[in-house]
């Protein structure tokens, strides 16, 4: 099943191969499962991503965490914003890993409170 949708994946994103660009703005109520932005990577190995809302304070939020069936809340791997930070943000600012940050949470424009941030990764050559 997971095969069939990264197939599918493939086919309606990237059918003729490598992205020249991904833009990312998810709703933060109705996040994709992670199966979606890691795919898109895999598969369609953008050249530049932009990702609106970089550095947005997700573990402020409720919807930021699950339940771990006993009674507490952990931090929810399934989380874009989670991810966006720890596997794009961190390891491109340092110079590590397959992108590196070109704009570094710049300020949207867009008025909206708090203030909407954006960054900009270029794929390693």
């Amino acid at each position: 099943r997971v095969e069939s949708c990264l197939a599918d994946l493939r086919e309606r994103f990237c059918p003729e191969g490598q992205l020249d660009l991904l833009a990312v703005d998810f709703s933060f109520d109705s996040l994709p499962p992670p199966t979606l932005y890691r795919g898109l990577l895999r598969f369609c190995k953008p050249k530049v991503i932009l990702s609106s809302n970089s550095g947005f304070e997700w573990w402020e939020y409720l919807q930021a965490y699950q339940d771990d069936r006993a009674g507490r809340l952990i931090r929810s791997p399934a989380n874009w914003y989670r991810f966006e930070e720890e596997e794009l943000y961190q390891p491109s600012k340092r110079g590590l890993g397959g992108f590196r940050l070109v704009v570094d949470r710049a300020l949207s424009g867009l008025l909206y409170e708090p203030p909407r941030r954006f960054a900009v990764y270029a794929a390693v050559a």
